[in-house]
């Protein structure tokens, strides 16, 4: 596997957390129900 496609894939990996973390905390603060995984 190519260093750029395991550069790529953890790239994608910390955006999809820090998306899920910002719809949780948007949410939470907007007083509705946590997204389920």
């Amino acid at each position: 596997m190519p260093d750029e496609k395991v550069s790529l894939f953890i790239l994608a990996v910390l955006n999809m957390s820090v998306y899920c973390r910002t719809q949780a905390l948007a949410f939470r603060g907007a007083g509705g129900e946590p997204p389920r995984s």
